[in-house]
């Protein structure tokens, strides 16, 4: 529970947060998610997500996770040690990490993913619509 409050107070930032154990937790833009055509309602599924890591630094700190009728909204949390030397900003580091996910609903998702922000700071998603089938 105490993880979900820190991811959520990551999100609700402008970018990162520190918290009480020196870490700063930031939005990361994902990359890719492999995602099914289909989904049948109430099985479970485990969707990889590949994201984009700023430094070699930044470990997975989990997901932001929020749903609205048939949207979900996901964010990557990364978290990093504050102060920590050798954590140079780099292109092309990335993770995975996989997204557990109970399908409930019996029509259809829209999934979107955060890939970061445009030049007029609006939030860009990769964004996928998945029916839902009955078994």
């Amino acid at each position: 529970m105490l993880m979900i409050l820190c991811l959520s107070l990551a999100v609700a930032s402008c970018s990162a947060i520190d918290d009480e154990n020196g870490l700063n937790f930031q939005r990361l833009n994902v990359r890719s998610v492999v995602l099914p055509d289909t989904l049948i309602q109430g099985h479970p599924y485990r969707f990889q997500v590949t994201y984009n890591r700023p430094t070699i630094c930044h470990a997975f700190g989990g997901f932001d996770y929020r749903s609205n009728g048939n949207f979900r909204d996901i964010i990557v949390i990364g978290a990093v040690e504050e102060d920590r030397v050798g954590c140079d900003p780099q292109e092309g580091i990335t993770g995975t990490a996989d997204l557990n996910f109970v399908t409930e609903r019996d029509d259809f998702y829209v999934f979107r993913f955060y890939q970061g922000d445009d030049e007029d700071g609006n939030p860009l998603f990769l964004t996928r619509e998945i029916p839902v089938l009955q078994e």
